[in-house]
This record gives structure tokens, C-alpha cells and sequence, in this order.
């Protein structure tokens, strides 16, 4: 099943993110989606997302199914990790942890993530074989 990451298109770290999973995706389980899109702005709503809120990375796990799940977060980011499978899942073991343990080391890092990363002007481009894994208008 395809699933949707959700994620700051101007953020630096956000984008570094972006370029690592699409690297590593060899089984292409994600599709792409900047929140400040028209297709984040129509779709995360619909199922409990804020794209305004770009301090949080959505997934929505199993996309093309009947009852796709939203994912947010550290949970969000576990679950990337779990799907690229290899070394990477180890990584996901994190998820045992408490969530509110989680999540506050997720929001320490979103908070000075424009800081340490950057921010840019406008969202990135993806380079030419990746343009249709980037969802950006609406449906």
C-alpha cells in the first residue's frame, strides 16, 4: 500500500528528510506532499491533519485504502523508518518508547529546525524522476 508523507516544504531538515527517504525507497511505498500544497491544504483536514501546522510531519499510512490512518509526528517518523526497512527499522524500535516521550524530542527538534537547517523561499523542486511521487495539486 502507498502512503503520503506530508512535510514543511521550505524547511531545510524537512527537505533533507524527503531526499533520504526517496533514496532509500526501493519498494516506492511513499508518495509526497508539501503542507503548503493545495493537495495537503484539501486532504489533511479530512482526516484530523492542520496543514498549517508545519512544526508536525503527517503519513497517511495506506492512502489508497478504505480507512487510511493519519500519522503524526514521532509516529509518523517511526513509521517511515519501519517501511525502508533494512538497518533503518531498527530505528523504528523507537516507537516503544512512551509517546509523550517521543513527541517531545520531535517538537525540541521542530522548534529550531529553521535554525540548525534552514528555511527557504519556496518549496523544493524534485529533480526530473521523482516529479511523479510529489503530489501537489488538488484532487
Amino acid at each position: 500500500m502507498t502512503s503520503i508523507i506530508f512535510f514543511d516544504g521550505v524547511c531545510g531538515l524537512c527537505n533533507h528528510s524527503v531526499l533520504f527517504v526517496l533514496k532509500r525507497d526501493r519498494n516506492n511505498r511513499f508518495l509526497y506532499s508539501p503542507q503548503q500544497s493545495p493537495y495537503a491544504q484539501e486532504i489533511l483536514p479530512k482526516y484530523g491533519g492542520n496543514p498549517q501546522n508545519l512544526n508536525t510531519i503527517y503519513v497517511l499510512k495506506d492512502a489508497e485504502s478504505e480507512q487510511p490512518t493519519l500519522l503524526k509526528k514521532s509516529t509518523a517518523a517511526c513509521y517511515i523508518l519501519s517501511e525502508l526497512g533494512g538497518g533503518w527499522r531498527l530505528l523504528s524500535y523507537g516507537r516503544f518508547l512512551p509517546q509523550f516521550l517521543r513527541d517531545f524530542a520531535y517538537d525540541c527538534v521542530a522548534k529550531t529546525r529553521y535554525r540548525f537547517f534552514g528555511k527557504k523561499e519556496v518549496c523544493m523542486l524534485p529533480e526530473a524522476g521523482w516529479t511523479e511521487k510529489f503530489l501537489e495539486e488538488a484532487p
